[in-house]
């Protein structure tokens, strides 16, 4: 039970995009939410090559209203390691720059992978959603 009494709390996780290795933006489905209060976005970068390889990419999140306008919500930091980046969404977090956006949810959100060249760098991005 969620913190109103007579409506059910849920929780949700999703890939966003599967593990691969890439060198260029990838193009990625916008996601629907339902009833979402707050989202975990989690970038897994898993391999950056060997010197004198130096990808570095950048994930921004963005919502998606009705009219299709696009607001961003978060950009993250450059990641040029291996290593998790979780990235929260939430009305009430307490927001930190790259990390931690205190915002509203949309009904789609939309995830942009910029990269900075052609190095390869292996990376995944998973959702986990919660909700009422």
């Amino acid at each position: 039970m969620g913190q109103y009494p007579g409506r059910p709390f849920y929780n949700d996780s999703q890939t966003v995009l599967a593990s691969g290795s890439r060198t260029a933006a990838p193009t990625i489905a916008d996601f629907l939410l339902e009833s979402a209060q707050g989202v975990h976005v989690i970038l897994d970068v898993t391999d950056v090559g060997e010197a004198p390889a130096a990808p570095s990419i950048i994930l921004t999140i963005s919502s998606v209203d009705a009219n299709d306008v696009v607001s961003t919500l978060l950009a993250g930091a450059a990641v040029t390691t291996v290593s998790t980046n979780v990235y929260r969404i939430f009305p009430l977090a307490t927001a930190v720059a790259n990390a931690v956006a205190r915002d509203l949810l949309g009904k789609k959100l939309r995830f942009a992978v910029a990269h900075n060249n052609t190095d390869p760098i292996v990376y995944s991005i998973g959702l986990n959603i919660a909700g009422t």
